[in-house]
């Protein structure tokens, strides 16, 4: 629920460590005691999604496949509007206690929620698109959350501030509400896309395990599909481990989740000790950012693709650095963001980094073309599996540094996840080469559904990002 939920919080456990004190939020928001509290609450709502989610990450990218993105889509927003009501109930009825929002989090990491509509998506998107244009998709899929981050944040931030709470999260499910009609009734179910262009591997791929389109009719019990998503996962990630480029790719993504772990201390409760902010100005700091990327996105890359085109240069190995530029950029920025003393300091360092948004569109339209379409569901799966083992134990981690430090050097935190961005640049930078791209299409493998083909098997400098 972003920001607001954030601030509602925060003034909840205020509320309970000085229940005789009306106290503001500024007030709360810069007490140590309070944010160590507050932290402490977010930890245990994350254990209590991200645990049972690991459990049901597993089968995910499998009920994605064989279910359909559609209604993998129809059952993440479901979740996603079980807990938007739930919230605006608590918002009604202010006295429900905190330890309300841990049956939330739970029941949201057992259905999916978020990380589910997220695999879809991208699933959807990979599996409907050719390989040589996928690209272009997943940074329309980027410019588009780019936009949403432009505009709810900062409206919800305005909203929760002159309305109050009640009014952001009834605001929430209704739209919540909307968007489950237009998922239920509206979106168009492009599996038969997908099928058409297919891009069907290799025999080993099937040797391997993984199932065969008469498998979506056969009737499993939960053990046989549990152990059969295990299987697949594991065949998905020693692929993608056994080949440098991939393997290097998918390090990166890691290291991209476990930063985001640090994302809620970073943007909320950081520039809430330091500055003050409230739900307001960490949505006009957000918006700010993502103005950012879309410009970037929608001006900046264009430029550069034409530049390309007329100097004749190669491509592939221009995005390759644009690539190692951009987390070389993200290493100041964050450098940045723990050496301000003001809020206007925070606020010129995220200029430096906003480049970063070309790279996780970039790393998912790269790592899509190792697997065909119709496994896109269990190759993002597996991935977002991986990534959930190294989130959970990061968060935990984050959160308790956090608030060992947060009486002497709350911004410690920043310096961590540079530490992880310096990895991330050196992984790009001798683990990702143009050769190893190349390959990766080649190594997909030859292609058996018939004309309608996504993966080449000769070389050719069409980029992923600028194609």
């Amino acid at each position: 629920m972003g920001f607001p939920f954030q601030q509602f919080q925060l003034l909840k456990v205020c509320r309970q460590l000085e229940p005789n004190l009306d106290l503001d939020y500024e007030t709360c928001a810069k007490r140590p005691d309070v944010q160590s509290a507050s932290a402490s609450w977010s930890l245990l709502f994350t254990l209590c999604q991200d645990i049972p989610g690991f459990f049901v990450m597993i089968v995910i990218g499998y009920f994605i496949d064989k279910a359909g993105h559609k209604t993998a889509l129809k059952v993440g927003m479901i979740s996603i509007l079980t807990s938007s009501t739930i919230f605006f109930m608590t918002a009604i009825f202010p006295q429900i206690p905190l330890e309300v929002y841990v049956l939330v989090s739970a029941v949201n990491g057992l259905s999916g929620g978020v990380p589910l509509s997220m695999m879809a998506a991208a699933a959807y998107i990979a599996a409907t698109t050719r390989a040589e244009e996928r690209s272009h998709y997943f940074m329309l899929k980027a410019t588009a959350t780019s936009i949403t981050m432009a505009i709810g944040p900062l409206f919800s931030g305005y909203v929760a501030k002159t309305a109050g709470f009640t009014a952001i999260f009834g605001l929430m499910f209704v739209c919540c509400v909307l968007l489950t009609f237009y998922i239920y009734f509206i979106f168009p179910d492009a599996d038969h896309t997908a099928a058409d262009i297919d891009d069907t591997p290799r025999e080993e791929h099937l040797e391997a395990g993984t199932a065969n389109d008469t498998d979506a009719t056969s009737k499993k019990t939960v053990k046989e599909i549990f152990t059969e998503s295990l299987s697949s996962t594991y065949f998905v990630i020693t692929h993608l481990l056994s080949h440098t480029t991939s393997a290097s790719l998918l390090i990166i993504s890691l290291i991209f989740a476990v930063s985001a772990s640090g994302f809620e201390i970073m943007f909320t409760f950081y520039p809430a000790i330091k500055f003050g902010w409230d739900s307001l100005d960490l949505g006009k700091f957000i918006s700010f950012i993502a103005l950012q990327r879309i410009a970037i996105l929608t001006f900046g890359l264009p430029f550069i693709e034409r530049v390309f085109r007329r100097s004749g240069g190669d491509k592939l190995a221009g995005e390759l650095r644009l690539l190692r530029f951009s987390l070389f950029m993200a290493i100041v920025s964050v450098t940045g963001f723990g050496l301000a003393q003001t809020a206007n300091q925070f606020w010129a360092a995220s200029m430096v980094g906003s480049i970063k948004v070309v790279a996780d569109p970039t790393l998912q339209a790269l790592l899509s073309i190792m697997m065909p379409a119709r496994m896109q569901g269990r190759l993002f799966g597996g991935i977002g599996l991986f990534s959930s083992v190294a989130m959970l134990a990061s968060t935990v981690g984050m959160n308790k540094f956090f608030r060992a430090t947060v009486q002497v050097a709350p911004n410690a935190v920043f310096f961590v996840v540079t530490a992880l961005d310096v990895v991330a640049f050196f992984v790009a930078v001798f683990g990702i080469r143009k050769s190893g791209v190349l390959a990766m299409r080649t190594r997909s493998g030859d292609v058996a559904g018939g004309d309608d083909v996504v993966v080449e098997t000769h070389a050719t400098e069409e980029t992923p990002l600028l194609a």
